[in-house]
Formats: C-alpha cells, sequence, structure tokens
C-alpha cells in the first residue's frame, strides 16, 4: 500500500510538472516575436510568433480600440494582413496563438506598435508588366482611413520624369485624359490620411502597345446646359462597344461608368455640372 501511494505521488509530479512546462511557454514575457512590443513602423509588417514544437496552425489578429480589424490562420509562424485591415496611422495591438491535439491555446498578450504613416494601398490592375492600351484604367485596393491618394506615372523606374501626378483621388481607379504613346510605364500610389501622405507603394510597370483610336465627342460639349442629357460620340470602325465615363470631378476619380452598344448614351443624373468621356 505505502508503494502504491509513492508511485501516485511521483505520477502527480510529473503532471504538475508539465503543466508548469506549459505555463512557461505560453507566457514568455520576451518571446522571440515580430513586430516587437512597442515598435514603431513606417511599412507594412509581417507577424512573427514563436515556433512551437508540435503546433498544426497557428492564428494571429490584430486590434485597435478593442476591435478586431484582421485574422488569420496559417501553417508557420508567420502571416500577413493587407493594408485595407490597417487604415490611418496610430497604435495597434496584435496576438497570436497555436493549434496542437487538443485544441487551440488561449490568444497570447497583446502587443502594442505604432504605425507613423499610412500605408500605401495595393495595386490591383494592371499587373506588373501587363500591355494595355493607350488609356489605360490604373486600380488599387481601398485603404481603412484614407482621405484620398496620389497617383504618379512616369517613363522611368526612378520617377525623375514623371509624366502624370495626380492628387486628392477619391475613389480606387484613376484613367489617364489623353492616351499615352507607345512605350513601358511605371506607377505608383500612395494614401492621404487627415495627417497628411503616406509612403509610396512599390512601383508596377506596364505596357502601352497598340494605339487605339479615340472617339471624337459630339455633345454635349464646352459646358452647354441641357436637362435631358444625351451623350454623343463618332463611331469608329471595328469597334463593337465604348466605355463611358461621367462625373463631377475632372480627374474622374469616381466616375458613373457604362459599357454599351452604339454611339449614344443617356445617364441618370441629378443637376450640376458634370465631365464625361468615352474608350
Amino acid at each position: 500500500m505505502k508503494s502504491r501511494y509513492v508511485l501516485l505521488g511521483l505520477i502527480s509530479a510529473l503532471v504538475a510538472c508539465e503543466k508548469y512546462k506549459v505555463f512557461l511557454q505560453k507566457y514568455d514575457p520576451n518571446p522571440d516575436i515580430f513586430p516587437p512590443k512597442g515598435a514603431v513602423l513606417d511599412t507594412l509588417p509581417a507577424f512573427r510568433c514563436p515556433e512551437e514544437g508540435g503546433a498544426k496552425r497557428y492564428a494571429f489578429r490584430m486590434l485597435r480600440d478593442g476591435e478586431v480589424l484582421a485574422q488569420a490562420e496559417s501553417e508557420g509562424p508567420e502571416a500577413r494582413f493587407g493594408p485595407e485591415a490597417f487604415g490611418r496611422r496610430g497604435r495597434y495591438f496584435w496576438q497570436f496563438r497555436f493549434l496542437r491535439e487538443w485544441g487551440w491555446s488561449k490568444w497570447s498578450d497583446l502587443y502594442p506598435f505604432t504605425l507613423s504613416l499610412p500605408l500605401p494601398p495595393e495595386l490591383e490592375s494592371p499587373a506588373d508588366g501587363e500591355e494595355v492600351g493607350n488609356i489605360p484604367e490604373l486600380s488599387w485596393m481601398y485603404c481603412l482611413g484614407a482621405k484620398g491618394y496620389n497617383l504618379q506615372v512616369s517613363e522611368d523606374e526612378g520617377f525623375s520624369s514623371v509624366v502624370l501626378d495626380e492628387e486628392g483621388l477619391k475613389g480606387g481607379s484613376y484613367t489617364p485624359g489623353l492616351p499615352l504613346p507607345k512605350g513601358r510605364y511605371w506607377w505608383r500610389v500612395r494614401t492621404v490620411d487627415a495627417d497628411g501622405p503616406g509612403r509610396w507603394s512599390h512601383p508596377r510597370s506596364f505596357v502601352v502597345g497598340e494605339e487605339l483610336a479615340v472617339p471624337s465627342l459630339e455633345g454635349p460639349m464646352g459646358g452647354e446646359e441641357t436637362a435631358f442629357p444625351v451623350l454623343r460620340w463618332g463611331e469608329i470602325e471595328g469597334i463593337g462597344e465604348y466605355q463611358i465615363q461621367v462625373d463631377e470631378d475632372s480627374g474622374f476619380g469616381s466616375p458613373e461608368e457604362a459599357v454599351v452598344r452604339g454611339t449614344t448614351y443617356v445617364p441618370e443624373l441629378s443637376a450640376g455640372e458634370y465631365y464625361w468621356r468615352v474608350r
């Protein structure tokens, strides 16, 4: 009977020791993580937590003002969130947990970090190096907290020969007002928040190939006033469809768009001054 009690005592001690080991792994006050506690960043971080033996998956989440902004899972101890999850500059928190055979661990402590600049948007279209027409539509992902965007198009990758420099764009796309000559171009976008502009996005290139004919606008023109606008343009031989844009902004930051067959279009508009174009 005495040996039985001794054996039970040894088993209890082993269990207690194992639990204490897990406690230390979970509550390590200085874990190998990125971004570290209190980091100040001016670019998009890649989140990294300590690698846990036997972990099948890892989960990460980012918070601000107590609200979960984004959450992701991965097979390894790293994860990324797109810039649309961040928004304005300021203080954020992140934490992690891992999945083992018996289930998910609890979430780690919250680790604060600060974004000193608004993050650049993720460029969507055209793809890097894509061949496009001579009036390409450039689009990017919306960023939370953005008041607007600045865009540049250059004839060189270092942006020393800028051919388009647009500020205060409100939407997530931009189309040049005039055709671009054949050649390779580079473009980039940056977010502007309430405190000013952030960093430029990583540039992409596109190639203007075959030059498409530009439709000639027939009316309404030159500030003409009309109660029932019918947009008219000249027909181009061999073209079956046309894209129309109508906007209150001459930069066409957030236009009403339509694709039509034929050479007329009737937009539904409230009273005001508008700009329009066709391609």
